[in-house]
C-alpha cells in the first residue's frame, strides 16, 4: 500500500491508490481530477513528468463505499505486518457451533441486518447518517431478536467483519450464570444430605440445613435462600454425580459412565461363548403333580455370530445345567477358545471354571486343586465385573425370549409386578391352557433353532444377517472332540481326600457313597488323591494323584453298606468281602522266598551285633592330664561282724532294694 500523507488531519491519496481502489487506471483518475469528477490537489515534486506536478486525493472526497473499501484493505494490510497477541487471560471467540440454538439466531439476525445495511448505503451520497436512520426505522421490525439502531449497526459492522460473534450476542444478566446467593457452608450442608441414597427431596435437605444453622450456627439462618435457590443450585450438579452418589453405583455404571466397545468383525467363529441363567417369565405344570413353577434356561451364545449354541432347561440354575449346555454345544459346534460369564456360584464352580476373583481359603490354599473342566478342555475362562450386565450380550437374546417367546404363552408372568398381567390369576386358578414342562422345552428348542437363530439382526458385524447364515458363513476352523473324550473330559472332580478304610468317597445331594476294592485299599490307602466322576453313572470314579496321574477306575461298594434289618445274605456278603480283604493282607508276606534260609529273630541280631561291637573294643580314651579330686573328710572303715554272729546282721542291701520295689508300686 503505498505511503498515506496527512495534511490538516485530513489524510490524502496518491493517484495510485485510488486507481486501485476504484478498479480504473492511473491516467482515468488523472482525467476525472482535471475534469472535475474528483476533487485532487496539485503537489510539487523533484522528479516525474509534467513539470514536476502529481496530484493527491483526499479520502473524505471520495464515496462511503470507496472509503470503506480503503480502511478494510489497510486494516488487512496491518494485521498482516502486525498480527495481534491474544492476551493469554482474554479468551478467543467461540466457532458458530458452540453458540446455543438461540443465540445462533441472534447472530445469523446481526450479520444479515449488517448486510442489508450495506446494501442500502451502496451508492448513496450526502449525509450517510440520515441514510442510516432511515435504514433503521424502515427495518427494525424485520429481524428477530434483535433491536436496530444506528449506533448500534456501527458496532456490530465492525464485530461482524472480526468475525466476534461474543460482540453480536446480548451478554445482559448473564454475567452471574451458574452463580447463586447461597453461601458456602449452607450449600455444602445442602449437598451432604442431597447427594445420599436415601434420595431426600431438596424441601427436605433444605430443611435439613435451616435446622442444623438454628442448632450450631443460628448467624447464619439470615443468609440462606429461598427454596427456589436451591432448586436452580441443584441443576448444576452434575449428571453423573447424582447418579453415584443419590442412586449408587450400579446405576452410575449403567447410566453414567462410558463402557468399552468390543469390535466383533476382528473374531472368529467358536473364538468367545458367553454363558448365563434366564428365569422364563411363564408360569408351567411339573410333570407328574399339580405344582407350579417357573423354570431357567441355562445358555451359551457365540458371540462373533450371537447363535445360541447350546443351552438346558432346568427348574433351578446349578452347575450340572451347565455341563448339559455345554455339552450339548460342544458336540454340535465343536469347543470354543474362550468363555465368558458372569460370577454366578454354578460356574465358578472349583472343578469347572474356577474360583475366578473369589479367594481361596488359606487351609486350602497350599492343596493341590484338580484342574477345571474348561481348563482340560482348553477353554480360556473369563469372568465379567460384578453387576455388569452390559458385558454380556447374552442379555439381550433373553430380552427377545421374553418378548417373543414367554409373552405369547397362557402363565405369562411378566418381568416385575408392573408387568404382571390382570388375566394370571384367572389362568392360575383354572389351569387351562398352562404347559407342562416337557412340552416347555419342546416348544424353547423349536423356537431358539428356528426362530431366533433364523432371525435377521443389525448389530455390530451382522449386517442384517441371521446368527445361523452369520455363523455359517464366518466360519473359519473348528475344534471337535470324540463322544468319549469329551466324556472324560467333562467328567465332575472332587476336591484331594485321604484313602482310608472304607477308600474313597463321593457326596451328593447329601448322601455319602465309597468307593474300593482289595487292590485299590492295599496301593494307595493313606495316599492324598482326588477322583472324577460322570453324574450320570455312579457306579465307578476314576482315581488321580497330586500329579494329576490317573491312578485306576474303582466300582462304588454296595455290599459293605447296610441298613438296620438287613437279610442274613446281605450280611453273610458284606462279612466275606471285608474278611477277604483280611485274608489278602495276612498273605501280603506269603511266598516271599525265605523258606530255605534260617528265620532269626530281630533281638537275637541285636543281641549279636553288641557283642560284636563290644569284642571289637574300638579307640578307648587316653587323657593327657589326670586331675585328682579329693573328698578331704576322714575315711570310716565299716567294721565287720564277728563270724558267730552273722545270723543277727542286718542285711542293708536287702533293705534298700525291698524300699525301691515297694516305691515303683
Amino acid at each position: 500500500m503505498a505511503e498515506l500523507k496527512t495534511i490538516d488531519n485530513e489524510i490524502y491519496l496518491p493517484v495510485e491508490e485510488v486507481a486501485l481502489l476504484l478498479s480504473i487506471t492511473e491516467r482515468a483518475v488523472r482525467k476525472k481530477i482535471t475534469s472535475g469528477q474528483i476533487h485532487g490537489k496539485e503537489e510539487r515534486c523533484n522528479r516525474g513528468g509534467r513539470g514536476g506536478v502529481k496530484y493527491i486525493v483526499p479520502l473524505s472526497s471520495l464515496d462511503d463505499r470507496v472509503q470503506m473499501k480503503y480502511w478494510k484493505k489497510l486494516e488487512k494490510e496491518q494485521e498482516k505486518e502486525h498480527p495481534a497477541a491474544v492476551p493469554e487471560n482474554v479468551c478467543q471467540s467461540k466457532t458458530f457451533d458452540e453458540y446455543s440454538e438461540d443465540d445462533r439466531q441472534i447472530i445469523q439476525s446481526w450479520i444479515q441486518a449488517v448486510k442489508d445495511w450495506q446494501a442500502f448505503r451502496s451508492g448513496r451520497r450526502g449525509d450517510l447518517r440520515s441514510v442510516d436512520e432511515s435504514f433503521v426505522e424502515a427495518a427494525r421490525s424485520q429481524y428477530t431478536g434483535i433491536f436496530l439502531s444506528v449506533n448500534s449497526l456501527y458496532r456490530k459492522w465492525k464485530a461482524v467483519r472480526a468475525k466476534n460473534y461474543d460482540a453480536l450476542v446480548d451478554k445482559r444478566g448473564r454475567h452471574r450464570l451458574g452463580q447463586n446467593s447461597i453461601p458456602e457452608l449452607a450449600w455444602e450442608l445442602f449437598k451432604y444430605y442431597y447427594l445420599d441414597e436415601s434420595q431426600y427431596a431438596i424441601k427436605q435437605c433444605v430443611d435439613y440445613v435451616t435446622w442444623w444453622c438454628e442448632k450450631e450456627m443460628p448467624e447464619l439462618l439470615s443468609e440462606i435462600p429461598s427454596y427456589h435457590s436451591f432448586v436452580r443450585a441443584v441443576k448444576t450438579i452434575p449428571f453423573a454425580v447424582l447418579k453415584y452418589f443419590r442412586e449408587g453405583d450400579k446405576a452410575f455404571e449403567d447410566d453414567a459412565a462410558p463402557y468399552i466397545t468390543r469390535l466383533y468383525d476382528d473374531l472368529e467363529i467358536n473364538d468367545v461363548w458367553v454363558a448365563d441363567n434366564h428365569t422364563l417369565d411363564v408360569l408351567v405344570i411339573e410333570d407328574g403333580t399339580e405344582k407350579l413353577h417357573r423354570m431357567y434356561v441355562t445358555g451359551f451364545q457365540d458371540v462373533r455370530s450371537r447363535k445360541i449354541v447350546g443351552w438346558y432347561l432346568t427348574d433351578k440354575p446349578n452347575s450340572e445345567a451347565v455341563l448339559y449346555a455345554l455339552r450339548k454345544a460342544i458336540l454340535k459346534h465343536g469347543i470354543p477358545r474362550y468363555i465368558y460369564t458372569d460370577n454366578g456360584r454354578e460356574f465358578l464352580c472349583f472343578d469347572i471354571g474356577g474360583r475366578g476373583r473369589r479367594k481361596t481359603s488359606k487351609s486350602k490354599k497350599d492343596e493341590h486343586t484338580p484342574p477345571p473342566i474348561f481348563a482340560r478342555l482348553g477353554i480360556e475362562f473369563w469372568n465379567a465385573k460384578v453387576r455388569n450386565g452390559r458385558a454380556k450380550i447374552i442379555e439381550r437374546a433373553f430380552k427377545e425370549f421374553k418378548d417373543k417367546f414367554s409373552r405369547l404363552m397362557v402363565g405369562f408372568t411378566g418381568g416385575n409386578p408392573l408387568e404382571k398381567p390382570e388375566r394370571l390369576k384367572h389362568q392360575v386358578k383354572s389351569r387351562k391352557g398352562i404347559l407342562l414342562d416337557s412340552k416347555l422345552r419342546e416348544n424353547l428348542d423349536t423356537y431358539i433353532e428356528g426362530m431366533y437363530n433364523e432371525t435377521e439382526q443389525n448389530g455390530i458385524g451382522m449386517y442384517g444377517r441371521a446368527p445361523n447364515k452369520v455363523y455359517a458363513e464366518e466360519m473359519v476352523t473348528v475344534r471337535k472332540a470324540t463322544s468319549e473324550d469329551l466324556n472324560l473330559m467333562l467328567m465332575r472332580s472332587t476336591r484331594m481326600q485321604t484313602v482310608k478304610e472304607k477308600g474313597v468317597h463321593l457326596e451328593l445331594y447329601g448322601e455319602k457313597l465309597f468307593y474300593w476294592d482289595i487292590d485299590f485299599l492295599l496301593k494307595y490307602q493313606g495316599h492324598r488323591v482326588y477322583l472324577r466322576y460322570d453324574p450320570e453313572d455312579l457306579r465307578q470314579v476314576r482315581i488321580y494323584n497330586e500329579k494329576d496321574e490317573f491312578l485306576c477306575a474303582v466300582p462304588v461298594d454296595n455290599e459293605t453298606i447296610l441298613k438296620y434289618g438287613a437279610s442274613k445274605e446281605d450280611i453273610r456278603k458284606a462279612s466275606a468281602k471285608i474278611k477277604q480283604f483280611k485274608k489278602t493282607v495276612k498273605a501280603y508276606d506269603e511266598n516271599s522266598g525265605l523258606e530255605a534260609y534260617p528265620k532269626i529273630e530281630a533281638i537275637d541280631l541285636m543281641l549279636w551285633k553288641a557283642k560284636q561291637n563290644m569284642e571289637a573294643g574300638g579307640q578307648k580314651p587316653n587323657a593327657k592330664v589326670v586331675e585328682a579330686v579329693k573328698a578331704n573328710e576322714p575315711v570310716v572303715t565299716v567294721q565287720e561282724a564277728p563270724a558267730d554272729q552273722t545270723d543277727s546282721v542286718v542285711d542293708l542291701q536287702n533293705m534298700t532294694k525291698n524300699a525301691r520295689k515297694n516305691m515303683a508300686m
